[in-house]
């Protein structure tokens, strides 16, 4: 099999997220990362997330519901954060959600938590060292 090589650079514009509550899921977004409603209609939301959108598309209810467990999920919102990365997990964690540990790694300019949404995809908060 060959394969096109594109000779143009590009850029991510937008990560749709397949989920099946969709005011929860933008609830959730926006409360928790400040993201605003660029287009609400029914069965799709897009929230401004910086230079990216993210769209949250309705999955029909015949389909669900389904919780990917994080070894079969294979997306990861990343979301750099300001500030005292443990006071963001504390808050995390006095709503109820789902959110590790803290960890970083020798080399790596950043410290990282992992996080589940509402509907188990997982997110991740990252701050600077």
């Amino acid at each position: 099999m060959e394969y096109v090589v594109l000779k143009m650079k590009s850029t991510i514009g937008a990560i749709i997220l397949f989920v099946f509550d969709i005011d929860k899921e933008k609830n959730f977004y926006q409360e928790n990362f400040g993201l605003d409603t660029v287009e609400d209609s029914p069965g799709w939301v897009v929230l401004k997330a910086g230079a990216v959108e993210l769209g949250l598309h309705q999955i029909p209810a015949e389909y669900g519901p389904y919780t990917p467990s994080e070894e079969e999920t294979n997306v990861k919102l990343v979301f750099d954060v300001q500030g005292d990365i443990n006071q963001l997990r504390q808050s995390f964690l006095e709503k109820q959600i789902s959110i590790g540990d803290i960890k970083t790694w020798d080399g790596y300019p950043y410290l990282v938590c992992d996080g589940k949404d509402p509907e188990g995809n997982v997110f991740q908060i990252r701050t600077r060292k």
